[in-house]
C-alpha cells in the first residue's frame, strides 16, 4: 500500500475542509442574524393591534411594523427580535406608548458602564418603549439595559393599565410603573399580621389606673414595630369601647375605655374585626362609639355598623399595594340580640346571609373574621368544620377564627373548583387575663402574604406563631 497521500488528495481534502467552514460560517451568522441562539423557552407572540387614528401595529417573524391607514409608516430595527407588544398610557400624558419585550446584542447602550466588561455579541432581554404618534411614526421614549431577569411574559393590569406586570422564567410576577423616567420596579406583595381576642379585664384596667396613669400603650408595645412594618395588621376587638367611665366594665358584660382604642390605633393597626358575642354588650351606644372612634382614625372595624348607617354594609374594603381586600366579619351570637331595632348593628353568621355576602362580592382577596367555636377547645367542633367549608367553597381566601380563648389549628381547605381557603380555626386571645385557665395565656399570630400572580392575586406563604401573653399585676 502506497504510505505516500497524493498531492491531489490533499488539495481536495483542504478544499473540502474549506468549504465546511465557510459552510458552518454562513449558518453560524444566518443562525445568529436570526436569533436562533435565543432562548428555546421563548415563546414568539404574533399580534396586530388597533391603536385608533387608523393605526395599527403588527407584530410579525419577531419584527413590528407600523401602518397608518393601511399605509406602511415605520419599522422597528430589525436587529432587535420582539418577544411580545403592548401598547398603553404608560405615564398618564393621554398619549400612547408601544412597549416591546425583545431581545438584543449587548447588555447596554451608549452608557455602558466603563467598568462593566461583557461580549457585546451575546443576546439580552430588555424593555424597549417608543412614544407612539398620530402619523404612525414612533419616537424613543426609554430602552433599558438588560433586564437582569428574564420574562416569559408581560401585561398591563387589568384595573390600573399604567402598571406593568412581568411575569420571569420560575413563576415569578413584578409590577413596574412609570416613574419621572424610566420603569420602576414597585411592591409585588403584601404582608397581612392578624391577632385574636383583645379581651380587657378587671386586672388590666387596674393595672392601667395604678401604673401607668391609665395609658394604654403598654398593651401593644412589645408588637408595635411589627405591627408597622406589617402592610396590614388586624385583632379581633372582643370587648366593645365606651366613653363614659361608669360604663367600663369587666366579665360578663364588657365595656373598655375609649383609651384602649387609642393605643390600638397608636400602634398601627389597620382593621379590628368587632363581630362578637360581647359586641353588643353595651348597646347601641357602645357600637357607636366604637364605629365613630375607629372612623375618625382612619381604622376599619367590620362586622359591626353605626345606628346612623340606613343600609346594610356586609364588607369592608382596603387596597395596598394594588391589591383590594373585602374584610368580612360574622359572630355566631351576642349577649344581646338588637336586630329589631338596628337590623345592621351586628353581623351574624347565618348561612344564607353568608352566600350572598361572599358570592357577590368582586374584591381581589377576601378574607373572613369569624367568631365562633366553643370555649377552651383545642379543636374545631361541627358548626366550625361547616362554615369553613362553606366558606371554601363560597371562594373565600383566608378565614380567620376567634372565641375559643385557645389557639386551634390552621390549614388550607380545597374547594370543588380547586379554590384552596386558608382557614385558621382560633388564634387565641391576644391581650386578656383569664388567670383560671393556662392555656388562654397563648395566643396566635397568623402571617401570611398575598402576591399578584399571572391570573390575579395568590395567597404566596403563611405561619401561625404562638407566643405568651403578658401578665399585668
Amino acid at each position: 500500500m502506497d504510505k505516500h497521500i497524493s498531492h491531489g488528495k490533499i488539495i481536495r481534502f483542504t478544499v473540502c475542509l474549506i468549504t465546511a467552514m465557510v459552510f458552518m460560517a454562513v449558518a453560524v451568522f444566518v443562525m445568529d442574524r436570526s436569533g436562533g441562539f435565543l432562548p428555546e423557552w421563548i415563546t414568539w407572540e404574533e399580534r396586530e393591534i388597533d391603536a385608533g387614528d387608523g393605526i395599527t401595529v403588527i407584530l410579525h417573524k419577531r419584527e413590528v411594523r407600523i401602518s397608518k391607514n393601511d399605509v406602511p409608516v415605520h419599522k422597528i430595527n430589525k436587529t432587535v427580535k420582539v418577544q411580545d407588544m403592548l401598547i398603553t398610557d404608560l405615564d398618564r400624558d393621554d398619549d400612547p406608548e408601544l412597549v416591546l419585550l425583545c431581545w438584543r446584542r449587548g447588555k447596554y447602550g451608549p452608557a455602558q458602564p466603563f467598568w462593566e466588561n461583557e461580549n457585546p455579541q451575546d443576546w439580552s432581554q430588555h424593555i424597549f418603549i417608543y412614544d407612539l404618534h398620530t402619523d404612525g411614526s414612533v419616537s424613543e421614549k426609554w430602552f433599558s439595559s438588560d433586564n437582569g431577569v428574564d420574562f416569559v411574559r408581560f401585561k398591563r393590569m387589568e384595573k390600573n393599565p399604567q402598571i406593568l406586570l412581568m411575569e420571569d422564567v420560575e413563576g415569578r410576577c413584578t409590577l413596574w410603573r412609570w416613574d419621572s423616567w424610566g420603569l420602576k420596579n414597585m411592591p409585588n406583595e403584601v404582608r397581612f399580621v392578624a391577632f385574636g381576642d383583645n379581651l380587657i379585664h378587671d386586672t388590666i384596667y387596674e393595672y392601667a389606673d395604678r401604673e401607668q396613669g391609665g395609658n394604654y400603650d403598654f398593651l401593644y408595645k412589645d408588637i408595635t414595630q411589627e405591627v408597622q412594618e406589617a402592610d396590614l395588621a388586624a385583632l379581633q376587638l372582643e370587648s366593645i369601647l365606651v366613653d363614659d367611665p361608669q360604663m367600663i366594665s369587666s366579665y360578663p358584660y364588657f365595656g373598655t375605655p375609649l383609651a384602649v382604642g387609642e393605643a390600638i390605633a397608636e400602634a398601627g393597626f389597620d382593621i379590628v374585626s368587632c363581630a362578637g358575642n360581647h359586641a353588643a354588650d353595651k348597646g347601641i351606644s357602645g357600637i357607636d362609639t366604637t364605629t365613630d372612634y375607629f372612623a375618625e382614625q382612619g381604622v376599619l372595624c367590620p362586622g359591626i355598623q353605626n345606628s346612623a348607617d340606613t343600609g346594610y354594609r356586609p364588607y369592608e374594603t382596603i387596597s395596598r399595594n394594588g391589591i383590594r381586600f373585602a374584610l368580612f366579619d360574622y359572630t355566631y351570637g351576642t349577649t344581646l340580640d338588637m336586630r329589631e331595632k338596628y337590623p345592621y348593628a351586628v353581623h351574624y353568621l347565618e348561612e344564607e346571609q353568608v352566600r350572598e355576602d361572599i358570592t357577590a362580592c368582586d374584591a381581589d382577596f377576601k378574607v373572613v373574621f369569624v367568631h365562633w367555636g366553643t370555649e377552651y377547645a383545642d379543636a374545631p367542633d361541627d358548626m366550625q368544620q361547616h362554615y369553613a367549608e362553606l366558606l371554601t367553597w363560597l371562594g373565600a381566601d383566608v378565614v380567620i377564627g376567634t372565641h375559643p380563648h385557645v389557639i386551634q389549628p390552621a390549614e388550607t381547605m380545597t374547594g370543588p373548583d380547586g379554590h384552596t381557603t386558608l382557614v385558621a380555626f382560633s388564634l387565641g386571645n391576644f391581650r386578656a387575663a383569664q388567670a383560671f385557665e393556662d392555656r388562654t395565656r397563648h395566643g396566635g399570630e397568623l402571617v401570611f402574604t398575598v402576591e399578584h400572580c399571572w391570573d390575579g392575586v395568590r395567597l404566596r406563604d403563611w405561619a401561625l406563631r404562638e407566643f405568651t401573653i403578658p401578665v399585668y399585676r
